[in-house]
């Protein structure tokens, strides 16, 4: 918005200019834990647990309503970059803007970063740690991806 607003469009151009930005913007997530979905009672304590020694990762994003999805699950982290990247290619992107939010996991944020780079030559990747809310949803070792069209 603060370049909408510097290159001197009015206050209903920026606020349409966000509406369509939100319009192609998406949202997943890679989950290493599983403890607020047990703690909220979408998940048994027994299949967490044994989610969690499997080495599991709960891949989600966000649907269209606003819902949050999951999508799948599969074992460690780079079968988890696999299944984001392939998130990202069904959802339409081509490049474009990305943020990478990581929780206390730069590792796997700089290898999300080249295999996005490696298939889409023209995104903007950057990465930013997780806070507050978003830290807590996406837990230790989680991260979330933010992306949308290009421009």
């Amino acid at each position: 918005m603060q370049d909408w607003i510097a290159q001197g469009m009015d206050f209903e151009g920026v606020v349409r200019a966000a509406e369509r930005f939100l319009q192609k913007t998406h949202i997943a997530f890679a989950l290493s834990s599983f403890d607020n979905l047990i703690k909220n009672g979408r998940m048994s304590r027994a299949v967490g647990f044994l989610a969690h020694k499997l080495g599991m990762w709960g891949i989600g994003a966000g649907s269209d309503e606003g819902e949050i999805a999951m999508r799948g699950k599969t074992r460690g982290p780079w079968h988890a970059i696999g299944m984001l990247i392939a998130e990202m290619q069904e959802k339409g992107f081509c490049g474009g803007r990305v943020a990478i939010d990581p929780c206390c996991n730069p590792d796997f944020a700089e290898k999300l970063r080249a295999k996005i780079l490696e298939r889409w030559e023209t995104a903007r990747v950057s990465i930013h740690p997780t806070r507050g809310l978003c830290g807590y949803y996406a837990q230790r070792h989680g991260v979330i991806v933010a992306y949308g069209g290009a421009g």
